[in-house]
């Protein structure tokens, strides 16, 4: 069974033994928000990650003392290394008082399946709004969510707006779940954001710079940003886009073609974004949808300026419907554009309201968050019994009950 060289630390008996089940360390806000509540869960159980897909980018960063585990799950492996890998999981299931599968749809689907095997309880960390996220995966996932959701015992959602999806697209699974916001470390944020950035990169940041940060995928409506950001009169503003994805070459070729490639600038992957975030003037959430934008909570934390798009769950939460930051209309470069202007006319506005933004940190803080997920995770294995074998409902004290 390939395994990562981190060694499992010795821990007392009191730390139930946990297994947690993640697609890959690709880069994205849910990979490092998966990172942060391993870490922060390392005190309250005995955890081991199972990431399906091997290793990636992000690996560097798992906490010290966890077991991690590389399995090869997805058609790019060849039969035998599925076969292997499910072979894998069932032992770890089988030692394991609780499976916790970390993301939307196949991580949450191996933990209902395993769980239902081995009889052991199960929790699903809902990451997406599912009635807009259904629309950009293959169809058969619509049937799987609503014959394998079912078998989850309690579900952890990241925003109200993720839980109120699911509860409306999967029947008989809203009392199971809990609102609970990611976690996000404010100090450790506050130092990797003063790290130095490259030297060829500092050119990015001269006059007032707009900073988008994520996959570059259809979903993060980059193009429209880009759009809204070249009706601006020109001058010295210019635009970072830091990320990578599958509309990287497209997005390029958009800037080129609307004649602000000069002032539109790529980074490309980078692992630690957060000195970007810190230098530019205004963060800029231009997605079609989220879950939770992890990355504007981010921003707000590093008291940065914010425009959002009103997407259909987590930017109004975050901001508590537009007292922390400009919303606009969702798939609207116009919207985008009238923002952007009037931050170049009055930036007076939205500073003012980036330095309110500290006052609910607290929401995010680790430990607090970490506590929550035990409850859950607590609440779940002293019920011993499957879904449909005993009432379950919310537990208060672990966040907001989506009935």
């Amino acid at each position: 069974m390939p395994t990562s060289s981190t060694t499992p630390a010795t821990t007392p008996t009191a730390r139930p033994p946990v297994l947690f089940i993640g697609r890959d360390l690709a880069g994205g806000g849910a990979e490092r928000v998966q990172l942060q509540l391993t870490q922060a869960l390392r005190d309250h159980f005995q955890v081991t990650v199972y990431y399906m897909t091997g290793e990636g980018p992000l690996a560097a960063l798992i906490p010290p003392g966890v077991e991690v585990v590389y399995g090869r799950i997805g058609k790019k492996f060849s039969p035998a290394q599925n076969l292997q890998s499910l072979r894998d999981l069932l032992r770890l299931s089988r030692s394991s008082a609780l499976l916790f599968g970390m993301q939307d749809t196949t991580p949450v689907y191996l933990s209902s399946v395993l769980g239902k095997v081995m009889r052991r309880p199960t929790v699903g960390w809902i990451h997406n709004t599912w009635s807009r996220k259904k629309t950009e995966v293959p169809r058969v996932h619509g049937l799987l969510v609503r014959l394998l959701y079912p078998l989850v015992d309690r579900f952890v959602a990241v925003s109200g707006g993720a839980a109120r999806s699911l509860a409306a697209e999967v029947p008989g699974v809203g009392d199971r779940i809990e609102v609970v916001f990611n976690p996000i470390d404010r100090a450790l944020l506050l130092e990797q954001a003063q790290a130095p950035i490259p030297p060829e990169h500092e050119a990015m940041f001269a006059g007032t710079t707009f900073i988008g940060i994520g996959r570059l995928e259809t979903v993060k409506g980059f193009d429209l940003l880009i759009e809204a950001f070249s009706r601006l009169p020109a001058g010295g503003h210019r635009l970072v886009i830091v990320g990578d994805g599958s509309q990287a070459a497209e997005l390029r070729a958009l800037a080129q073609r609307l004649g602000v490639a000069d002032r539109v600038h790529f980074t490309g992957f980078v692992r630690n974004p957060y000195p970007y975030l810190n230098r530019a003037d205004v963060f800029v959430l231009s997605s079609h949808f989220e879950g939770l934008p992890t990355v504007l909570v981010e921003a707000l934390l590093l008291q940065k300026p914010a425009i959002a798009t009103d997407c259909e769950s987590g930017p109004r939460e975050i901001l508590d419907g537009g007292r922390h930051g400009w919303l606009v209309p969702t798939g609207s470069a116009d919207g985008l554009h009238a923002a952007m202007q009037r931050y170049l006319e009055h930036p007076e506005e939205l500073q003012t309201r980036a330095r309110m933004n500290a006052e609910g940190h607290d929401r995010f803080e680790p430990g607090l968050v970490a506590a929550r997920f035990s409850e859950v995770f607590r609440s779940v294995m002293g019920q011993g019994a499957r879904p449909g074998m005993s009432g379950t409902s919310g537990d208060a004290r672990a966040g907001s009950s989506v009935r």
